[in-house]
């Protein structure tokens, strides 16, 4: 395939919406979904924007009149803009104060090393306020972009990308820092004997942080159980059911997270002992 120069799309300046300022894991992976979420559409030379594809009115392969489609850098500020608020400029160029640069290395697994799902990376030119191309990094040496006429959004290798063309380095919008996974639910409340005259079904959530979400519950290998009649569901954390004995019941339940998309997987989890008193 050959590399194409950057057509011009709407949008000027920059700006942030309000919840840009609250960058997180969560908005990484929102960024490489929003990217994902355009996998077919065509490219349009100059189309696409932050509200999504449109024709660029260019007559080309693929991109006809009432086609709408991305350019290269147009997906990147769909998605970045989808899941920040923050516009990335229509000329290319990066905005002052917004993200992190990422240089880069000299070998493809250095690169794979510091290059996060979520980060727009670019190629072709003699940095990245002079590319040719750009993509949304997922993980798994996976880049989502809008490559040239005749080609819809899809993936292309950042191997192949990298070893190709000229790589110029990738620019990191949000953080993708969650810290370690940890429960945070620090007590649960205490519950009484469902019967007759106390048709009370017990119900508690557990809570949890960093790692990679989603989240998946279970009670930790040799475990007390939990009081019977309880049940810990694995998608919700949450605990429910009709306990039917009295007594203290201190239980371990671990959390595990999703494995991450960038090499090599990793699955983490943490536990916390808890208690539930029933009367």
């Amino acid at each position: 395939m050959a590399l194409l120069i950057l057509g011009a799309f709407a949008g000027v300046g920059v700006a942030v919406d309000s919840h840009s300022a609250t960058a997180s894991s969560t908005q990484a992976q929102l960024i490489v979904s929003d990217a994902a979420s355009q996998a077919g559409v065509p490219y349009c030379d100059g189309g696409g924007g932050i509200n999504g594809p449109s024709n660029g009115g260019v007559v080309e392969t693929g991109c006809g009149a009432g086609v709408k489609g991305f350019d290269c850098m147009s997906l990147v500020q769909y998605a970045v803009y989808q899941a920040t608020g923050i516009i990335l400029p229509s000329n290319g160029t990066q905005p002052e104060g917004v993200g992190t640069y990422i240089a880069p290395a000299a070998t493809l697994a250095e690169d794979e090393a510091q290059v996060l799902p979520g980060d727009a990376v670019y190629w072709g030119g003699s940095g990245i306020d002079g590319f040719a191309h750009s993509g949304i990094y997922a993980g798994n040496d996976e880049v989502w972009d809008a490559v040239g006429p005749g080609i819809y959004v899809q993936t292309h290798t950042f191997e192949y990308l990298r070893e190709t063309y000229n790589y110029d380095g990738a620019e990191q919008y949000v953080s993708n820092t969650s810290g370690a996974l940890a429960v945070t639910t620090t007590s649960l409340p205490n519950g009484s004997v469902y019967s007759k005259s106390n048709k009370v079904t017990y119900s508690a959530t557990l809570a949890a942080s960093g790692g990679n979400p989603p989240y998946r519950w279970t009670r930790a290998a040799g475990s007390n159980p939990l009081p019977p009649g309880l049940h810990l569901y694995a998608t919700t954390g949450i605990i429910k059911g009709k306990i039917t004995a009295t007594g203290t019941y201190s239980f371990t339940v671990t959390v595990h997270d999703t494995k991450t998309t960038t090499k090599p997987k990793v699955q983490h989890s943490a536990s916390k002992t808890l208690s539930i008193t029933v009367s």
